[in-house]
């Protein structure tokens, strides 16, 4: 059995099309763990998992223990669905084969207990304001590498063109740890590895400005507190706090949209390229499953 494990908090506007697509790929069940999601995600799992297996956790709990929990929601799931393979995954990210004939089930029924696969971000477009997260052809192909210090300090770079880490499907029999954005994994199996190039994640990570306000208010609130000793999150987080409280975050947002001009040039030196097959793929495999 393929499943997937998820942890979710405010992702009304994409997880919907997330797991109807992901389970029209071959994926058989989904545990998702929900952290006090206000914004009707959490009433929405219970509408889909109606549909389609869906083993949900109740993490209330503000303390952005991301390493703890996406271990827990594994083993939740191992418990609950007893898979062969478990997708770590988020609500913005899509695991697209590079064969459109191809089901996930297929691509990832093989022996090794680390599959490794590579991530791409999309670039928001203004076109992305009304709702529409598909709305997109732009892919960061080959992407920056940004310091940390850049990435906390410079003021005029644009993150999404940073380079980002892969996910990982695995065995959940054995799996020792797992890193808080599901880039690594250890297993008793250490040796048992791959990394599929059949495969491809598709992210989209900044969907519009109220969404990407809404995401970063979260992590700012877990950043600053003083009761929780040890925050693993990225830098790229701590760059948008401050500049959520400076008020500058809606200029940070200008940084993802890019003028033709721009795009031009980004196009030029091979950073971004058009490619319209994933947001065209997503809509149609989402389209067919619910005629079906």
């Amino acid at each position: 059995m393929l499943a997937a494990a998820y942890l979710v908090k405010n992702e009304l506007d994409i997880l919907e099309t997330n797991l109807r697509f992901h389970h029209a790929m071959g994926v058989e069940a989904f545990a998702i763990m929900d952290n006090g999601s206000t914004d009707g995600t959490r009433e929405l799992l219970d509408e889909l998992s109606k549909e389609m297996p869906i083993h949900i956790v109740d993490k209330t709990e503000h303390t952005y223990q991301f390493h703890k929990w996406r271990k827990e929601i594994v083993s939740a799931c191992r418990k609950a669905f007893n898979p062969d393979r478990v997708i770590c995954n988020d609500a913005d990210e899509f695991w697209l084969p590079r064969d459109d004939g191809k089901s996930l089930k297929n691509l990832l029924n093989r022996k090794e207990a680390i599959i490794t696969v590579n991530r791409f971000n999309m670039l928001p477009t203004p076109a992305m304001e009304d709702g529409s997260f598909l709305n997109t052809d732009l892919k960061v192909s080959c992407p920056i590498v940004f310091s940390s210090e850049t990435q906390i300090e410079k003021d005029s770079i644009a993150m999404l063109l940073s380079t980002i880490g892969p996910k990982v499907a695995l065995n959940p029999h054995g799996l020792l740890k797992l890193n808080g954005g599901n880039h690594r994994a250890k297993h008793l199996r250490f040796w048992s590895k791959t990394t599929l190039d059949d495969i491809s994640v598709i992210h989209f990570p900044v969907r519009s400005y109220a969404q990407f306000e809404k995401n970063v208010a979260n992590r700012t609130e877990v950043i600053r507190r003083k009761d929780i000793k040890t925050i693993r999150i990225g830098d790229h987080y701590r760059r948008w706090a401050d500049m959520l409280e400076a008020g500058r975050l809606r200029e940070e947002y200008h940084n993802f949209l890019f003028s033709s001009e721009e795009l031009e040039t980004l196009e030029k030196i091979g950073v971004v390229e058009r490619d319209s097959r994933p947001s065209a793929f997503i809509q149609k495999i989402v389209s067919e499953s619910q005629r079906s």
